[in-house]
């Protein structure tokens, strides 16, 4: 065979071959893109059945619009699922959350998370003001100020009728004690007179941040005005995670204004009437002509109790002393003399105090005004690791002459030991009487608040500063023109609000890190007003995560079903805003394979808080 034939051939065996090799190939690769084409499509059709599957597992699905009519509630999502196929792990750290307004392809994103645990975003701080006095003007005017230096005017749209205002107490609540599931708020608690009258009328009332809020009519527990002047949050057994609200005040002759009987009372929501405490004052103790000025939540032998202030009107034949519950339900007292004296004798006679007072618990006090749980300190020498209750006593005889001092005592603790904290050496003035107590974030110092009750000016700060293993006492005197009333406290500054008899002023008090007293500026005064009855500095969360509230952390078992409630008010998911009939639709995604996808309508809904008039 010639050369050019025999390439010819080898040419076209060539590609004969290729086509062969070629056309097997095809078969093979058509065949197993099929078996893979088969089996990823088995796969999605998996997952999408579990989706599907978790999706018709919706038995509810709504937004709770009363609770965001509600002043101390959250709004609220809830949903019940399912775990149909397999069990399902809810676990919040790792749940994604979508929202969006409308549904289908009208949509318009509200907000997107990852991640359903309890925390805040940012917050804001600051001080809020409520001013008083003996003057004819009529109605509630409050004050704020985010740094000290302006201070915006607000009057209440309630009691615009009454003047002759006294408050006896601003500061925090939340409902149920946890601002996880609750908003942080401000309760105000006074007494106004209806200026056609004369009578008086006891106020109650819960703002939030931009002082919108309610007052609650509760109504007195007798004929006499019901008046409170602490409060406290507490459990009532010790496993319990919702808190109530324990109130120390006095039932008051509505003709003369003078303490009748010392009181405490039980609510657990701002517009429950107070259930009063009728066992408190039935172990010994005189609760005549006192009130409870002073009240704390302690833990005793893994118990919830109450340490517990009396102030009395000694003119009256009032006794005031410190003394505990040893049920919170009914509210007993342990009658210190009789249980057993909880002074501690070496701290006490360090103090000056005479020792067989001590030893009998016949110490007298002029008054019991501030008790103050100091949860940023550690315990000293005494505590050990228990922190600290700071509990301001004012008159205490000493030497024949009364002295305001500072005891302290555990906050959990097997049994109440009470220590006196030797201010012997830093020459208090003994006419001036303890009003607050409160920690100075800035100087990480407890910070106690003396003024003169005899129309003069003097006025001094205590601070406790925690230095290895004991607290140590500090004085500055305060050189205020004006009679001060109440105390607050925002960055290196303490403001300082009360009155020259006429009207009303805020002093700008700046202190260094070392606690000295740098300047004194006036910045604020009122003429309508005689004087400026509480200060209260304000911490605020403004921008809250998205908060499983209940549900989360768990593993659903195949077949078992659970409420997954996600707390949205006050985050990015906030839809307080939208109107009635808005319709939204939510994306959760648990892991990777479970994913709800619904559509809810915001309906409308009346708070169901009673006895409320906006303010």
């Amino acid at each position: 065979m010639k050369k050019g034939l025999s390439n010819l051939i080898a040419f076209i065996l060539v590609i004969m071959m290729t086509l062969t090799v070629g056309a097997s190939f095809y078969f093979w690769f058509s065949n197993l893109s099929s078996d893979s084409m088969a089996a990823s499509e088995t796969f999605t059709e998996e997952v999408q059945e579990q989706v599907i599957t978790r999706a018709t597992s919706i038995i509810d699905q709504y937004y709770k619009t009363d609770n965001e009519q509600n002043l101390n509630n959250f709004g609220e999502i809830t949903q019940t699922i399912c775990a149909d196929d397999k069990s399902v792990n809810i676990d919040s750290d790792e749940i994604s959350f979508e929202l969006y307004e409308g549904y289908g392809s009208n949509t318009e994103l509200v907000c997107s998370k990852f991640g359903l645990s309890c925390g805040c975003e940012s917050e804001t701080q600051k001080i809020i003001g409520v001013m008083g006095g003996n003057n004819s003007h009529q109605g509630i005017t409050l004050l704020t100020s985010n740094d000290g230096s302006a201070w915006t005017p607000k009057n209440l749209d309630i009691y615009s009728g009454y003047n002759k205002f006294d408050f006896n107490h601003l500061g925090d609540f939340v409902e149920g004690g946890d601002n996880c599931t609750a908003p942080k708020n401000l309760i105000l608690m006074g007494a106004g007179r209806n200026s056609e009258l004369g009578t008086r009328i006891a106020i109650s009332a819960i703002l939030n941040n931009s002082l919108v809020g309610n007052s609650y009519n509760t109504k007195g527990l007798d004929d006499n005005v019901t008046e409170f002047f602490d409060i406290t949050q507490s459990p009532i057994e010790s496993g319990d995670p919702k808190q109530h609200l324990f109130k120390g005040g006095a039932l008051v002759d509505p003709l003369n204004q003078q303490h009748v009987e010392a009181i405490i009372t039980r609510q657990f929501s701002p517009y429950d009437k107070p259930e009063r405490l009728l066992e408190f004052g039935t172990n010994g103790r005189s609760i005549s002509n006192a009130a409870i000025t002073a009240v704390q939540r302690i833990i005793r032998n893994g118990n919830n109790q109450l340490l517990v202030g009396v102030t009395g009107n000694l003119s009256a034949g009032g006794v005031s002393y410190i003394d505990e519950t040893q049920y919170i339900v009914g509210g007993i007292e342990q009658n210190y003399p009789v249980s057993g004296c909880p002074y501690d004798a070496s701290s006490f006679e360090a103090c000056g105090f005479d020792p067989g007072q001590v030893a009998a618990c016949t110490i007298e006090f002029g008054g019991i005004p501030a008790m103050f749980y100091a949860e940023e300190f550690s315990g000293d020498s005494n505590l050990g690791s228990e922190k600290p209750v700071f509990i301001g006593v004012n008159a205490a005889t000493v030497a024949g002459k009364g002295t305001p001092f500072i005891f302290y005592t555990g906050y959990d603790s097997p049994q109440t030991i009470i220590y006196c904290l030797d201010t012997t050496s830093l020459g208090m003035d003994i006419r001036l009487n303890i009003t607050d107590i409160t920690y100075f974030d800035n100087l990480s110092r407890v910070a106690v608040f003396l003024k003169s009750n005899f129309g003069t000016t003097e006025t001094e700060v205590l601070f406790i500063e925690h230095l290895g293993p004991d607290y140590i006492p500090s004085l500055v005197t305060l050189p205020t023109p004006i009679s001060i009333k109440t105390f607050a406290t925002l960055g290196n500054s303490i403001f300082a609000g009360g009155t020259d008899y006429t009207n009303s002023h805020i002093f700008d008090l700046e202190f260094t890190e070392l606690g000295n007293l740098i300047s004194m500026t006036k910045v604020y005064t009122n003429t309508s007003y005689q004087s400026i009855e509480q200060l209260e500095t304000f911490t605020q969360c403004t921008d809250r995560k998205v908060y499983c509230k209940e549900g989360c952390d768990q593993t659903l078992k195949r077949g078992e079903c659970s409420d997954l409630t996600l707390s949205i008010e006050d985050s990015d998911c906030d839809i307080s805003k939208y109107g009635y009939e808005t319709d939204f639709t939510s994306r959760l995604n648990i892991g990777n394979n479970f994913q709800i996808l619904n559509v809810f309508t915001k309906e409308q809904k009346s708070s169901i808080e009673v006895n409320a008039t906006a303010i």
